[in-house]
């Protein structure tokens, strides 16, 4: 995935130039989707899909199957609660269904240019809210259980 960032970010630097995209914004404006939209032109929206429909579905698969299988781990040796806890496998994959809509969202958006249909890139920006929010959570608890576990064979190594 090292290499694979700076080349995907080298790619949205080609169409998006100064627009910027919406899937490194936090918080952003249905309107600064269609001003993206606008600024991209049609070669550089039907690049924005099919990164969308590329890159953009395996990055998910695997930022939330790294997630998923941190949080098994520790969570099947006992820490963090134990198997109650369980449910907190649901942040990594709420994570990666937010990051797909967010793709859906913002390509309809890129498709239906010029048309401004606002419902949709309304979802668009919710759903890239709520991503944030999710890896953040996710990558926040995987990088705590790894702390955790390097901690626990530390402290068992000493006895």
């Amino acid at each position: 995935m090292g290499f694979i960032l700076p080349w995907m970010n080298n790619q949205h630097e080609h169409f998006a130039k100064d627009a910027g995209v919406p899937d490194l914004s936090f918080i952003y404006q249905p309107e600064d989707l269609f001003r993206m939209a606008d600024s991209y032109g049609e070669e550089g929206r039907r690049e924005y899909v099919n990164s969308r429909l590329t890159f953009d579905l395996i990055f998910p698969i695997a930022y939330t199957y790294f997630n998923v299988t941190t949080l098994g781990f520790v969570l099947n040796q006992g820490m963090l609660g134990g198997r109650k806890m369980k449910i907190l496998l649901l942040l990594p994959i709420m994570a990666m269904i937010f990051d797909l809509l967010e793709n859906t969202f913002s390509s309809l958006v890129m498709l239906t240019h010029p048309e401004r249909i606002l419902w949709i890139s309304q979802s668009g920006v919710y759903a890239t809210m709520m991503k944030w929010i999710f890896v953040g959570l996710a990558f926040g608890l995987a990088l705590i259980s790894l702390v955790l576990t390097v901690l626990r064979a530390i402290r068992n190594s000493n006895k």
